[in-house]
Formats: C-alpha cells, structure tokens, sequence
C-alpha cells in the first residue's frame, strides 16, 4: 500500500456570531477552524479512501454563543474527490440529538461550502471552549493520477 499524505487547507473559514448587544463594548472573539492531518492510504491503482473531521474552537479567552457557522474547505483535485460530507459528531448530537435545524453541505470541484444553524430562535447555543468536531468530509483517491504521480507520496 502507498500512501497520501495530504494536509487539507480550510482556505476560507468564516464563522457567524449571533450573540447578545449589551451597552458594553463586545470585542468578537477568534474562532479556529482546524482540520485533522490524515493519512489515506492508496493500492497500486490509486484506489484509495479516507476521512478528515473538522473542528471548531474558540481560541479567546472568553466564551461566546453562537447559534451558525459556515465554512469552505479546498483540495488539490488532482489527487483527492469529495465523497461525502457528515455532520460531525457535536453538530449530530445538537437539539437532543435531531441535529441542527439547518445544514446544507455542497461539493464543489475543488472542495466544499457547509453551513449549520443549530436553532432559529435560540434553542440550542453553541460554545467551542474545547475543540468540538462539526464536519466529517469523506474523500476518495483520484485514482487515474495517483499511479503515475510521484507527488505527496510515500511508499
């Protein structure tokens, strides 16, 4: 077996921020998005598949509610192909367990743009003081280039 290493870029990360308006002045904290460096390994075709959790957490030292997030995340398509897109196990197991009232994930050549809001009305709060897991993005190998390619690889 052969493998593929490659470190997946959340080349544009953007997070909405509900939160309450108090008289004081809120300074928006940084939330960090962070994907799981993987490892998927390949046979000699090129046939090959893995999987890459994605997290959020907030890196201040103060904690906000949020009710949505957004992101996208890009590949090199050259090597790796979109499966599937879950939801991850806290955006799963948000609203006892039905999951958030919205969730759109679309696949895009070169990756893909997934967006959740938990509740409209402000049922289910979210805190990302530890890193919680939101996104499971299933790849395959792109299996007509990985035979021939010397590139990202490990034998």
């Amino acid at each position: 077996m052969r493998r593929l290493r490659s470190s997946v870029l959340l080349c544009a990360a953007v997070i909405s921020l509900i939160f309450g308006i108090s008289r004081d002045v809120v300074v928006q904290p940084e939330f960090e998005f962070i994907a799981e460096e993987t490892t998927i390994e390949y046979n000699w075709n090129g046939f090959g598949s893995g999987q890459v959790p994605l997290f959020i957490f907030q890196n201040a030292g103060i904690t906000t509610e949020i009710l949505s997030w957004s992101m996208s995340i890009s590949h090199d398509p050259d090597l790796l192909l979109v499966d599937e897109i879950e939801q991850g196990q806290y955006t799963a197991s948000l609203n006892g367990g039905a999951g958030p009232e919205f969730w759109d994930a679309q696949v895009l050549v070169e990756g893909a743009v997934i967006g959740s809001i938990n509740c409209t009305f402000g049922c289910a709060w979210s805190t990302f003081e530890t890193a919680e897991e939101v996104v499971l993005i299933l790849y395959e190998t792109a299996p007509l280039v990985l035979p021939r390619s010397a590139r990202n690889v490990s034998g």
